[in-house]
């Protein structure tokens, strides 16, 4: 288990780099027109763009990290279905805040938490609907082997 969870946290990070460059580049550019790689704010408090982008990077790796490894958690059985999905998405969120807070990745007043909190949600549970349809076909096919 450890192995996989090892596996896990090292392809998030490296998915999780290149969707915070892509997430970024995309809401920057929607909110400015040009390619932006990082908050203003965040080269500001990181004192040049290197240390901004370096920033951006890392963290944002961490985060993929973070989420691919707590995948483990679907497979304590112990746990349970709502009790693994309910901690993974536990420390998703927690991980999520930090970090996004740190990047500059939203302004801190209550409308802009409520949009983050609801966007992360209904990601969490489209991906959430996806994998389960998807394990339920898998089952669905083992049920028929068995049953032939």
């Amino acid at each position: 288990m450890i192995a996989n969870t090892i596996k896990r946290a090292v392809m998030g990070y490296v998915l999780g780099m290149a969707v915070g460059v892509v997430i970024t580049l995309i809401t920057g550019y929607a909110g400015t027109g040009t390619a932006v790689y990082f908050a203003p704010e965040l080269k500001e408090a990181m004192g040049s763009e290197l240390g901004a982008l370096t920033a951006q990077v890392l963290l944002s790796g961490l985060f993929g990290a973070i989420c691919f490894a707590c995948m483990g958690f679907h497979e304590m059985e112990r746990l349970g279905l709502l009790g693994s999905c309910l901690l993974h998405y536990a420390s998703i969120m927690a991980s999520f805040f930090p970090i996004a807070i740190f990047l500059h990745w939203f302004e801190l007043d209550p409308l802009s938490i409520g949009i983050m909190v609801t966007v992360m949600t209904a990601g969490y549970f489209i991906i959430w609907v996806i994998m389960y349809l998807r394990y339920k076909a898998e089952v669905r096919k083992l049920n028929e082997l068995l049953a032939a």
